[in-house]
C-alpha cells in the first residue's frame, strides 16, 4: 500500500514542510516559495496566474499581535528544533 499521511490540519505548521514537498531526497513539487517573502509570493503567483492581481493584497499593513512577546530559545529548545526540523533546515536553509 501507498504511505498516506493523515494529518490533522490544525497541527500543520508543526510538521516538518519537507513532508509535503519531498519524498526523500526528490522535489515532489514544482515550486516552493518561504511565506516570509511577499515579492517572490507575487511574482510566482503572477507567473502562474493569467488575471491581474490586486496589488493591494500584496501592499496591505500586516496585522500584529501587539501582545506578543519575545523569547529566546534556550539552547536544548534550539538542539530540539534542529533535530526534529533537519531536514527543513537543509532544504530550505532556514536559519536558527
Amino acid at each position: 500500500g501507498k504511505n498516506v499521511w493523515k494529518l490533522d490540519m490544525r497541527l500543520d505548521h508543526l510538521v516538518p514542510q519537507h513532508i509535503f514537498t519531498h519524498r526523500g531526497k526528490k522535489q515532489m513539487v514544482g515550486t516552493i516559495v518561504k511565506l516570509e517573502d511577499q515579492a517572490e509570493i507575487k511574482r510566482v503567483i503572477e507567473s502562474l496566474c493569467p488575471v491581474v492581481l490586486n496589488a493591494a493584497f500584496f501592499d496591505r499593513p500586516r496585522i500584529s499581535n501587539k501582545t506578543s512577546k519575545e523569547y529566546t530559545l534556550d539552547e536544548r529548545e534550539k538542539r530540539l528544533i534542529r533535530r526534529i526540523y533537519s531536514e527543513d533546515f537543509r532544504i530550505f536553509k532556514y536559519q536558527l
